[in-house]
């Protein structure tokens, strides 16, 4: 069985007011992209309520280190109270939305992946011999590389946000 080591559990952002649905999804999407992640959707769900629309997106973006690894990063995007709004900005009239947001962001490194360390009793011992006293350095890398790209996310998406916030 894989194992999955939790790197980065709970974490989230948090927004209310004048954005873009569109545009923070265009901004992780383009982000993982960039970094060579691949994505699989999850769930999306869309309710319209009286208040506004509630749309639920569950990603799981994905990058495969070498053959024994990968990362894998899921990202909750909740938006609440959604409402239609024509904004103008430099003279061009633009669709905003208005509501609540909140990024939710979970991150693991995932090893043995292909169960190929599993074969035989054997393998397994040997496995676990070599992460315990030798490469304790390269897992705590991989650690290291996945909390740095979910800490630029996270950065990223809280300046997508201040610059939503002061832009009129």
């Amino acid at each position: 069985m894989p194992e999955k080591a939790s790197v980065i559990v709970g974490r989230s952002i948090s927004f209310e007011g004048v954005f873009s649905v569109s545009g923070i999804c265009g901004l992780v999407d383009a982000y993982f992209d960039k970094r060579g992640y691949n994505r699989n959707v999850m769930a999306s769900v869309e309710t319209v309520k009286p208040a506004g629309k509630f749309i639920k997106f569950v990603t799981v973006y994905k990058r495969t280190i070498n053959d024994y690894a990968r990362y894998e990063i899921e990202i909750g995007l909740n938006f609440e109270n959604i409402t239609s709004l024509d904004v103008v900005k430099g003279g061009a009239k633009m669709k905003m939305n208005k509501g609540q947001i909140s990024v939710g962001i979970d991150s693991w490194v995932i090893t043995d992946y292909d169960k190929s360390w599993e074969t035989r009793p054997t393998f397994y011992f040997l496995r676990t011999l070599m992460n315990k006293f030798f490469f304790k350095n390269i897992h705590q890398q991989w650690e290291d590389d996945i909390k740095r790209d979910v800490e630029d996310l996270c950065t990223e998406v809280g300046s997508y946000f201040n610059l939503q916030q002061y832009q009129k």
